[in-house]
């Protein structure tokens, strides 16, 4: 199981940002326990140069809540469902 280095959410962030990096850390923790935590603008993906200034590899970022990933909510599909970011970490 390759662990994962970073997650990647946006800046101020609300209850389901927190709550899905916590699920993450908290019950993903062979994959996610050491992992480090970096924001970006809503909406958005970690740049490659960000990446890179923190030591990971760029296939080592989970998105949470941002960057219309499988774990963000705010894609045109999913707009009228009742999903939010947590129930797709927790599903």
């Amino acid at each position: 199981m390759q662990k994962r280095k970073l997650l990647v959410t946006h800046h101020a962030p609300d209850l389901d940002a927190i709550g899905s990096v916590w699920l993450f850390k908290k019950f993903h923790t062979q994959k996610y326990g050491d992992a480090k935590i970096a924001f970006v603008n809503p909406g958005s993906r970690i740049e490659e140069y960000q990446v890179e200034e923190l030591g990971v590899d760029l296939r080592d970022v989970t998105h949470v809540d941002t960057g219309l990933g499988e774990f963000d909510h705010h894609q045109k599909e999913r707009a009228s469902t009742d999903i939010c970011a947590t129930s797709l970490v927790h599903a």
